[in-house]
């Protein structure tokens, strides 16, 4: 062979150069990791200024990749606070409606991102049909800071799907020749995406960064609703966006658990008169939004209740985004008595006590901040906000929500529907749930609670939610002190109902069910059809059914 310098061969040298590059590149590889973990870290702790320098020394690096995910490039935009302000507020009634109009031509559903994604091959058919199960395409996570993005999109429906779902950048002049101008100026007007102006002023660089995340959720077989939410906690590494409101939830498997498992159209939670519905806690307004628009009509009334005026800002333009009657929104923490200010569709405000704002609803729903977060450690509970936190034991909210509707029952059946993780879920819940329904009143009533088969235990859940094994211990200590040993996602439903029995006993007759244990996953699990076919199962061969329809 060859040599080169002192006799070494040059096979042997070319060889050692590709070694050496190789380790190099690694070696920045890891670098920039651990300057994405502690930027991420950073912001989680101190907030969005403190963390910005961080990421834009990220963008600016040369050994960096082109780092095109709205994680890095809202993390490092100065003026991300003033755009995340106009998500619920900019735009006109109008306008909203056609850009979801503009989904809709799309093909931006369900089924259609399943088969965009997994294809029609008879390798990918399984996977396909695992995806249609689920009323919300959930399965595809966004990307976080630093990740490496898909190729360009080929159509509009895969635009849709990388900027509205993967939280991916995309050349500007890219989307105009997939999406049309007129879409691409609709989504800037609403505070969906962010254009990013490059310095060569020609338009050929810039890039739309999206600011939240349009999920098309399954209503009907063929009906579908939008709703927009924040960006997950993936991408912004905190529950709060940089103008420092706290963000809305994202769509999750709980999101979807509380109506997937009632059979919307003739199931527990139908209804053919008019529904009178109050969410609690609404976030996106996603429970109250489904449900209304499984049964359209102008009749039906909806009452939506947060602590965050960001959240009920959201509602509204996902009510108006899907053609349904604003909701009338009511801001206020349910876990203090005073009630919650009311706002009418001129701006109006009024201070309404909660037995007032519940009293006369026929459907109450919610999905309450469910997490027994270690309130007294600053590190941990900074990562958990509104849309999370249910207090030490996990419970602050749920226990409120419970006792409300005992409270403000008057005469008339009400069912009450909660999503939620559930602490120790066996024969003492039962227990504490009838003692709260008891604090609330005294109106009989029946209750079906589901749960996994098998509860996490104590250290599951710790290892689950802590970010190190020092955490780890941490929460183990917190939920001892709480005395909490299991943990399972659930669903609870309960039915008030008039009675000419005596109320001394079984003021509240609660009925658990565990959901068996099967190969499609958890309860709450969107494509576990088995779990689903049980929860309704059960419930339809109830006396529940036969008093939901009138025949008490």
């Amino acid at each position: 062979p060859q040599t080169h310098g002192k006799g070494i061969p040059l096979t042997f040298s070319l060889l050692y150069l590709i070694l050496w590059l190789s380790s190099c590149q690694a070696s920045t590889v890891k670098l920039q990791q651990q300057q994405y973990a502690k930027a991420r870290q950073v912001r989680a702790l101190f907030g969005h200024d403190a963390a910005q320098p961080l990421y834009q020394e990220l963008l600016l690096e040369s050994s960096n990749p082109a780092d095109v995910t709205a994680a890095t490039r809202v993390a490092a935009n100065p003026k991300a606070s003033e755009i995340h302000s106009l998500l619920g507020t900019a735009g006109t009634k109008q306008e909203r409606l056609a850009f979801t109009n503009k989904l809709g031509q799309f093909q931006f559903h369900p089924d259609a991102i399943s088969q965009a994604i997994f294809g029609e091959s008879s390798s990918s058919s399984a996977r396909a049909e695992t995806a249609s199960r689920s009323s919300a395409p959930i399965y595809l996570k966004p990307l976080r800071a630093g990740a490496k993005c898909p190729p360009l999109p080929e159509s509009p429906l895969a635009a849709c799907i990388q900027l509205l779902l993967l939280a991916a950048c995309l050349p500007t002049r890219h989307c105009v020749d997939l999406l049309g101008g007129e879409t691409v100026e609709l989504m800037e007007t609403l505070g969906i995406v962010h254009r990013e102006i490059s310095d060569n002023n020609n338009g050929d660089d810039d890039w739309l960064v999206p600011y939240c995340h349009v999920m098309p959720v399954r209503v009907a077989e063929k009906d579908t609703v939008y709703i927009a939410t924040d960006l997950h906690p993936d991408v912004l590494s905190t529950t709060t966006v940089p103008n420092g409101d706290g963000a809305v939830m994202y769509i999750g498997p709980d999101s979807l658990a509380l109506l997937d498992h009632c059979n919307l159209q003739n199931g527990w939670m139908s209804s053919k008169e008019t529904m009178r519905i109050v969410d609690i806690g609404c976030g996106s307004g996603i429970q109250a939004l489904r449900l209304a628009a499984s049964q359209r009509s102008e009749e039906h009334q909806v009452t939506s209740v947060d602590v965050n005026p960001r959240a009920l800002a959201i509602t509204k333009l996902n009510f108006e985004w899907n053609g349904l009657e604003t909701p009338r929104l009511v801001l206020g923490d349910i876990t203090q008595p005073l009630g919650g200010n009311t706002f009418g569709a001129n701006g109006s405000k009024t201070t309404k006590s909660w037995h007032a704002i519940f009293n006369g609803a026929t459907h109450i729903l919610s999905n309450p901040p469910f997490l027994p977060v270690p309130v007294q450690d600053d590190q941990i509970s900074k990562r958990y906000g509104l849309f999370s936190s249910g207090g030490a034991s996990g419970e602050d909210v749920l226990q409120r929500i419970v006792e409300l509707t005992a409270e403000s029952w008057s005469n008339s059946e009400v069912k009450l529907a909660i999503v939620s993780e559930f602490m120790n879920p066996d024969a003492r819940f039962s227990t504490k749930l009838q003692d709260w329904w008891k604090n609330g009143g005294n109106p009989n009533a029946e209750a079906f609670f589901f749960s996994n088969q098998d509860p996490l235990t104590a250290e599951e859940y710790s290892q689950r939610r802590a970010d190190s094994d020092e955490e780890t211990d941490k929460w183990i200590r917190h939920l001892q002190r709480e005395d909490i040993s299991t943990v399972s996602p659930g669903l609870l439903y309960i039915q008030s109902f008039s009675s000419n029995k005596s109320r001394e006993a079984d003021l509240l007759r609660v009925q658990r069910r565990c959901v068996p244990k099967t190969d499609q996953g958890s309860i709450w699990t969107p494509t576990n059809e088995k779990a689903r076919h049980y929860t309704q199962q059960v419930m339809a061969d109830s006396s529940f059914m036969e008093r939901s329809r009138g025949n008490t």
